[in-house]
């Protein structure tokens, strides 16, 4: 997601401030400004960054970072160096704000972008039209995006880690019916040729990976002459497994097939025979029926309602593909509809789009065909997490509907886009899908959670109330690196309990929510380990929110000596925006502590910037001011001797709510 700032207009904003430079600080500017008249962004990036670990403080280098990273495949890293700038500047050009508000959307603080972008209109000049619409459609976005995130559904989402994703971008995964193989899309140095294209990209290559257990093998380049020196892409997998969709820049950009050979290879491409493809338009995306009668693609042919459109084609009895009939306008926009999957169900469409109701860039959605009238409802978004204010695209379902595949943009990716498994709430057709698996010779694979017995974690977690020491239900929630939310994996008499994979050393969060008490939050590390599974035990006590009571804030990170936000503490802040949003009567104060580094009043100037930091977070974000109260207390209240480097001086750099009424 690009948003081509004006040099013109950075430089003029940038050369208003009165910089004081080290010489080697000024090199790495000077360098920096070179890359950026060139347009070689990723290196006056880095430079920046080298000029940034010298001087933190300096504003030109902040602004110069929050709009490379905005432009970066790291959007996300923008937010922190922009407010910044926002804090300290108090007059800055006309467009700044309307990039802090792509970076407050970004980092899903919607009330603030949505204050931004109305300023930059209300005071830029010279806005086109087209300039105008686009800012009120980022305006729209945020209203939607407040919605989703208050309605967050608790998915168990996964990234696929180095076995699937790299450095790069990693994108369009097809699984087959069975879930047993993983066809996607790459730009890797590895690539047929090693070639850059012309925006500097490694062109596109298909890769595969298959799953033993529950574990996807580390992805190779599909066998066979599939791939070449150009771009090549897989967009469709045959329900049976045996036929994949590719995409080749031929022309405009073609639809290929390649059938599977006993060797497990795959045939040279060959194109679709019939109207599917257009030598003056471009083909990009497939998905076909399970009979392999009817094929869902999208096309940017003239006469569609916009940029990409989503076609169907049906199967001729001469066996080439028939005139393509758009899809409808309830679906297709004046903007782009891309990715199409069909459900093993035949009747559930899913597709990525700019337009309809979304949060940011490509969202997710879902559309149902009735089977009578032959139309297709209203698209549904598909909600957050699922969805973000990033791009989130190519959505594809294992055939019993378990687990569903997608690429996406988010803090943990390793590159651009990465691969994603989400487990799916357990559907009423389930059974009816996997009869039909059967039917069709398809091996049925079990689900994630079925039979974990070695090799594993088993977390005991029991709730207690921490005055009358009696076990309570409610409401947990476990993250790490690889996953968010994830639900209970079940509950005894006494306990729940998760089921986790021992691989890799991992850092836990858990969050333990009950009406009437303030959230409890728990970090733990589990190491690595083979064998038979360990169990866990982890005690929760659980404090009512009285007046007086105070809870110390888990995960609420800044740099060295900063007060500004890492974008890693949004999650634990979030925690506290929704027990505020849920219990609108409280009033709290937020306490920062510091350890003892430093001067006394450095040390309390510095706490009261960060509280304030928090509270101006929860006020952009919809919470009543008056409902709240900033206080830095320096090093007064340490709860560890700071003489301990490791442990103590953490402990005593916390962040604190205390309930007030």
């Amino acid at each position: 997601m690009k948003f081509f700032f004006s040099q013109a207009v950075l430089f003029l904003f940038l050369f208003s401030i009165t910089p004081s430079w080290s010489q080697s600080e000024g090199d790495f500017i000077r360098k920096a400004e070179h890359d950026f008249k060139l347009d070689r962004l990723d290196d006056a990036l880095l430079n920046y960054e080298k000029a940034y670990a010298i001087n933190p403080d300096n504003l030109q280098t902040n602004y110069r970072l929050g709009m490379l990273y905005l432009e970066s495949i790291y959007n996300f890293k923008a937010l922190p160096f922009l407010e910044k700038v926002a804090n300290e500047n108090p007059t800055p050009e006309s467009d700044f704000y309307k990039y802090l508000g792509y970076a407050y959307q970004f980092a899903h603080r919607f009330d603030e972008a949505e204050t931004n972008y109305k300023k930059f209109l209300s005071i830029a000049k010279n806005i086109t039209p087209e300039e105008k619409k686009i800012l009120n459609h980022k305006i729209a976005e945020c209203d939607n995006g407040r919605v989703y995130v208050a309605n967050k559904q608790h998915l168990e989402i996964v990234h696929l880690g180095e076995e699937i994703n790299s450095p790069y971008a990693d994108y369009a995964p097809i699984i087959s019916t069975n879930e047993s193989a993983m066809i996607f899309t790459s730009r890797r140095p590895e690539s047929v040729g090693g070639e850059r294209d012309e925006n500097g990209d490694f062109y596109e290559d298909i890769y595969v990976s298959y799953k033993n257990g529950d574990q996807w093998q580390k992805a190779k380049s599909i066998p066979g002459n599939v791939n070449t020196i150009f771009n090549e892409a897989g967009i469709g997998f045959s329900k049976k497994g045996d036929e994949i969709f590719v995409y080749r820049h031929d022309g405009g950009g073609d639809i290929y097939y390649c059938k599977l050979n006993k060797d497990s290879s795959w045939t040279d491409p060959l194109p679709l025979k019939g109207k599917v493809n257009n030598k003056n338009s471009f083909e990009s995306a497939a998905t076909i029926s399970s009979d392999g009668k009817t094929l869902y693609f999208t096309s940017d042919k003239l006469g569609g309602q916009g940029m990409e459109d989503i076609y169907y084609s049906e199967l001729q009895a001469n066996g080439t593909w028939g005139e393509p009939k758009n899809i409808g306008s309830n679906i297709n926009t004046a903007e782009s509809e891309e990715g199409p999957f069909l459900d093993f169900d035949d009747k559930t469409l899913y597709f990525c789009s700019t337009a309809h109701k979304g949060m940011g860039g490509f969202d997710i959605y879902k559309t149902v065909l009735d089977t009578v009238s032959k139309k297709w409802s209203d698209p549904i978004n598909m909600g957050y997490p699922i969805n973000s204010a990033n791009d989130d695209v190519f959505f594809t379902l294992s055939g019993d509907g378990s687990h569903g595949y997608f690429s996406s943009v988010k803090a943990n990716s390793f590159g651009e886009k990465d691969i994603y498994m989400v487990v799916m709430p357990t559907r009423d057709d389930r059974e009816a899908l996997i009869e039909k698996m059967k039917a069709m010779n398809l091996i049925v694979r079990k689900t994630k959670k079925e039979g974990a017995d070695s090799n594993t974690y088993e977390l005991e977690v029991k709730v207690r109330d921490e005055v009358t020491g009696e076990l309570m239900d409610a409401e947990l929630l476990l993250s790490s690196s690889d996953f968010a939310d994830r639900l209970p994996d079940g509950k005894t008499d006494t306990s729940y309990v998760y089921n986790v994979p021992s691989k890799k050393e991992q850092k836990y969060t858990l969050i333990v929510k009950k009406k009437g008490f303030a959230f409890a939050t728990v970090n733990f590390v589990l190491t690595s380990f083979v064998g038979e599974m360990q169990e866990v035990k982890i005690p929760i006590k659980m404090k009512q929110d009285l007046p007086g009571a105070v809870y110390v804030l888990r995960n609420i990170y800044y740099d060295f000596n900063q007060y500004v936000l890492k974008e890693t503490s949004y999650n634990s802040i979030n925690n506290l925006l929704e027990y505020l949003r849920e219990n609108p009567t409280i009033r709290i104060e937020l306490r920062s502590h510091t350890d003892a580094i430093g001067s006394k009043q450095y040390n309390l100037n510095l706490s009261q910037k960060r509280a304030q930091s928090v509270v101006n977070y929860l006020i952009g974000n919809g919470i009543d001011k008056k409902r709240l109260v900033a206080k830095g207390y320096g090093s007064a209240h340490p709860l560890a001797s700071n003489d301990d480097e490791e442990e103590g001086r953490e402990l005593n750099r916390r962040t604190e709510f205390k309930i007030l009424k």
